[in-house]
């Protein structure tokens, strides 16, 4: 198990996961930052302080580049 966040972190529902379809990106939420995609091997910050909303990013099923909100 790798931890890619601090504490207070949480990631939204999205579908089918958090996690994009190649198993690259994790959309996160920390209380202090907003949301941000972190590379879900390295636990790299790849955006951070996206305006969109906690709940509604959702990946899209092919192309782990576009996110729908």
């Amino acid at each position: 198990m790798r931890i890619l966040t601090a504490p207070d972190s949480l990631h939204g529902y999205s579908t089918p996961s958090a996690i994009s379809a190649n198993n690259r990106y994790a959309i996160v939420y920390q209380n202090t930052v907003a949301v941000r995609i972190v590379d879900f091997k390295t636990g790299n910050v790849v955006r951070d302080g996206l305006n969109v909303p906690f709940e509604g990013p959702i990946w899209d099923a092919r192309n782990e580049d576009i996110i729908y909100f």
